[in-house]
């Protein structure tokens, strides 16, 4: 076995999850904008650049280093495509990082986007992704719910939280910009237990005011 310490902000993960971005451009060449959920900035760093030179790739120097020449994407690939960031705002780590300048320990509290609840920001993810992220928004924990609900009913598709947060910005209304364009909203993740998912469908619905609990007195 070959455990990985701190494995999200580890090169070979930035790198490998960098592919996510190629695949995006592959597919849907003329993207406007992704929405990336972030916490420990691993996927967001992978996703916002991409370094390819074939002379170099085939250097003996660096030739170890291929995937992540290869795979740290977006940006460089085409420059113009948004790249947002996406946090529940009871886990704030990278919008207190990028205000800063740099990685800032942030207090995280219980989310239902519990994947992206990092109370420190990677060092490599943070200088990798910071120059090249355009926006940063922190959701709530209804629109969370919302989300994971609208991805069960609409596409039938079991999301945990923190994959849902990027739909969670779009449908609480925190990227007005966007209306109109072309946009990739990567689903990454669908590890919830499902007993928590029948309670976070049921706070969902509460919070998309079609579901109400009545109290009766019975005198």
């Amino acid at each position: 076995f070959f455990f990985l310490d701190f494995s999200f902000d580890h090169p070979n993960i930035l790198a490998g999850q960098g592919s996510l971005g190629l695949e995006v451009l592959d597919q849907v060449p003329d993207v406007d904008a992704i929405v990336v959920p972030t916490g420990g900035g691993g996927l967001l760093a992978g996703i916002g650049k991409l370094i390819i030179n074939f002379y170099e790739f085939f250097h003996p120097l660096i030739i170890e280093y291929y995937f992540l020449l290869l795979a740290v994407a977006v940006k460089s690939v085409n420059p113009r495509v948004q790249v947002i960031a996406v946090e529940s705002e009871r886990a704030p780590g990278f919008l207190t990082s990028w205000k800063a300048g740099r990685p800032v320990f942030t207090e995280c509290l219980s989310t239902l986007a519990d994947g992206l609840a990092v109370s420190l920001v990677g060092a490599n993810a943070f200088a990798t992704a910071a120059p090249l992220v355009d926006k940063v928004v922190s959701v709530s924990e209804e629109y969370i719910a919302i989300a994971i609900l609208r991805l069960v009913e609409m596409e039938k598709a079991v999301v945990e939280g923190a994959g849902a947060a990027g739909l969670a910005a779009i449908l609480q209304g925190l990227l007005p910009e966007l209306k109109g364009k072309k946009v990739v909203i990567p689903l990454c993740g669908g590890n919830i237990d499902t007993t928590v998912l029948g309670r976070v469908l049921e706070r969902g619905l509460v919070a998309d005011k079609r579901l109400v609990k009545v109290w009766l007195t019975v005198r």
